[in-house]
């Protein structure tokens, strides 16, 4: 029992969802996310191909499932996706590149990335208005309207949640209810 309640307790310090402290790897280094434009507010792609290391080791390691992908492809017509992630976060390290690899496959690219500060802020206050908790949040749009939302982390995986978004009205994201 001891046990469960350790690994609960690191789960609630360490996650990207919590406001506990930074997570980092042992060759990363701390960067002040406001002093460093990269990493706050609108973000290019290229950048984090570009900047960071983890972004090609998870893109190019993650295995597409194409069965899904091909079932998401016909309900991106008029789709766009905001993705607000921490650059300094675990979970966007590896979900923004799968995500990125998903949508490389169906040809889909209207998607717009913003990064937050470690306290999940930006200086627009884009976290009040799309009312972000946790990183990466994945919201999805149709002609300028919420459709859903993933938070964090997948139910099952990217690919499956986006089918559930796109063709059930029960996908819940972990932190829906919030």
């Amino acid at each position: 029992m001891k046990g469960i309640a350790y690994i609960l307790l690191c789960c609630i310090l360490f996650s990207c969802g919590s406001k506990a402290g930074l997570i980092t790897n042992e060759d990363a280094t701390t960067v002040n996310p406001v002093a460093d434009p990269d990493l706050v507010g609108p973000i290019k792609r290229a950048t984090l191909e570009d900047d960071y290391n983890w972004f090609d080791e998870e893109y190019t390691s993650y295995k597409v499932d194409e069965t899904a992908a091909k079932t998401i492809k016909p309900y991106l017509e008029d789709v766009t996706v905001k993705i607000f992630m921490g650059t300094w976060c675990h979970d966007s390290q590896q979900q923004v590149p799968h995500f990125f690899k998903i949508m490389d496959q169906i040809n889909f690219k209207a998607v717009e990335v913003y990064g937050l500060t470690t306290d999940k802020t930006s200086p627009e206050g884009l976290e009040d208005q799309y009312n972000i908790i946790n990183v990466p949040t994945f919201i999805f749009f149709k002609d300028g309207e919420e459709i859903n939302r993933m938070v964090e982390y997948p139910l099952n995986t990217l690919e499956k949640d986006m089918v559930a978004i796109f063709t059930t009205d029960t996908y819940e994201n972990p932190y829906a209810g919030f």
